[in-house]
């Protein structure tokens, strides 16, 4: 049972068969008596399904193996073998091997979002939440929305909240398999939404841009230029897996620390969500 609230996307894609979700199976039966462990694959699981039943995944923290849960598989090990350490060293060489590939699959996990579900962005309840909380109902533009994941979430929240929701599917080039779209998603380039709903919003977001394109950059100047009292959001991790780097080079970040502090770092991405000038 989930411990955060619920909140829905839809009908998730209902996969019968996850490989992630099969090994990490055979690792929780492996690590059953070991709580920090457990609880970290648990949570993985707990993550994937959520998503592929239909509602957002609850809050991640620090995924890795960490030096403390090696201990706790090495102090229950010598509980098990107090006065067979042979015995003892060689479940221990075993495990250390399965705590390699646990520790893999955890910090990874983000690989599984997007090639299952095409969920870049970690988007739980509580960030949606404050993100909500912040949009104030204020009619808002998405554009580079991929599936719909971020709005689709917004709409649940504030059903009668105004969002246009845009992406040209450029993304498709990448090796994924596409997935239906969460929400109604209009086919426009990033430029072309800002200029066919630039007059009748007063928000634009816009979540993890491509690295290997300045289409942010572009918009960024197009907003200076012609629409500068919309207020531009921003999902990215600055200066790393998303967006170019002239954007960041040339970005006015404000960084939105109430809604950051929803969503802690898990995983080698530190996405943000950011107010950009």
């Amino acid at each position: 049972m989930m411990s955060e609230q619920q909140l829905s996307f839809g009908p998730g894609r209902q996969l019968e068969y996850i490989d992630y979700l099969d090994a990490l199976a055979d690792f929780l039966l492996q690590f059953q008596n070991v709580p920090t462990v457990k609880q970290k694959i648990s949570l993985a699981q707990q993550s994937v399904r959520a998503i592929n039943q239909g509602f957002y995944p609850p809050t991640l923290n620090a995924m890795e193996i960490t030096s403390d849960d090696i201990l706790a598989v090495q102090a229950e090990i010598l509980a098990r073998y107090p006065d067979d350490p042979e015995h003892g060293n060689q479940v221990w060489a075993d495990q250390r091997e399965a705590l390699e590939q646990v520790d893999y699959c955890l910090q990874n996990i983000r690989d599984e979002f997007i090639e299952d579900f095409n969920m870049y962005a970690y988007l739980t309840p509580q960030f949606l939440t404050a993100l909500s909380q912040y949009l104030n109902g204020r009619p808002t533009l998405e554009i580079m929305a991929g599936q719909g994941y971020l709005s689709a979430g917004l709409q649940a929240l504030q059903p009668n909240q105004k969002l246009y929701v845009t992406d040209n599917q450029d993304w498709l080039n990448q090796p994924i398999t596409a997935v239906q779209p969460v929400i109604d998603v209009e086919s426009l380039s990033a430029l072309e939404a800002i200029e066919r709903y630039g007059t009748e919003v007063e928000v634009v977001l816009m979540s993890w841009a491509p690295d290997t394109s300045e289409i942010d950059w572009q918009v960024l100047q197009l907003l200076r230029q012609k629409y500068p009292s919309l207020e531009f959001l921003v999902i990215g991790e600055r200066d790393g897996a998303t967006d170019s780097r002239t954007f960041w080079q040339n970005a006015k970040l404000k960084d939105l620390t109430a809604i950051n502090a929803t969503r802690p770092q898990f995983d080698l991405i530190d996405e943000k969500i950011y107010r950009v000038q």
